[in-house]
């Protein structure tokens, strides 16, 4: 009965098309994805659009900080903030 049933072990129900390339580990496709950034646009843009975004993300997590810190320890309401 086990001889009638024939499995094909190439399709494993995976397209290889469709399976992505095996950077190693994620800093090395990040690395990738950043040199190809780098590529495709002008270096000066890229280093500050990326420093921009930096340093937006410092300054957000700064105010966010400022607002529990009026909420939690001085007690005040949104309005009042």
């Amino acid at each position: 009965m086990a001889e009638n049933k024939k499995v094909d072990q190439k399709n494993d129900g995976f397209d290889e098309d469709l399976v992505p390339p095996d950077n190693g580990p994620w800093y090395c496709s990040f690395c990738n994805w950043i040199g190809s950034i780098y590529n495709r646009f002008d270096g000066p843009f890229v280093t500050f659009f990326m420093f921009e975004n930096f340093h937006h993300g410092l300054w957000i997590m700064v105010v966010l900080a400022v607002k529990d810190y009026f909420k939690a320890y001085l007690g005040l309401d949104p309005g009042e903030m």
